[in-house]
């Protein structure tokens, strides 16, 4: 177990895990490319209110602005951009790679028919890496 923690601690070294509001969080302050070099940013906001089942207090438009966010930095080549969300949640331009995962596992199972649905992670063209190479040690 020691081994594996040691692994861990090394994998994620160089990792920023931060929360807040979001526009915070991909502020030029956080991401300039002078500080960070390439940077991979993971999105994954609240499921729009049409697409899931009532969860919040109060709903935004928080996933279309995220969206827009991503989809005006994509160009940004030390920008890797993630953003997830369920199928057809968010339009995506072709050169983004969908990734699906989530059939049938974990909350799925609970019965709602909106959580049945099929999990997306959009990825951003300056993504270089492929689904087969995402293990967490490099397996």
């Amino acid at each position: 177990m020691t081994a594996y923690f040691a692994a861990l601690s090394s994998r994620l070294e160089r990792v920023r895990v931060a929360c807040g509001d979001w526009r915070r969080v991909v502020s030029d302050a956080v991401l300039r490319p002078t500080r960070r070099g390439v940077t991979g940013v993971l999105l994954d906001p609240p499921y729009d209110a049409g697409a899931r089942n009532q969860a919040y207090a109060t709903d935004s438009d928080v996933s279309a602005e995220v969206r827009a966010w991503a989809l005006e930095h994509a160009a940004e080549p030390w920008l890797q951009i993630a953003l997830c969300g369920y199928e057809g949640q968010h339009d995506m331009p072709g050169d983004w790679q969908a990734v699906e995962w989530g059939k049938g596992a974990g909350y799925q199972q609970q019965g709602a028919e909106n959580n049945r649905r099929v999990e997306v992670g959009w990825l951003s063209p300056a993504c270089t890496t492929q689904p087969e190479q995402w293990g967490l040690f490099g397996e």
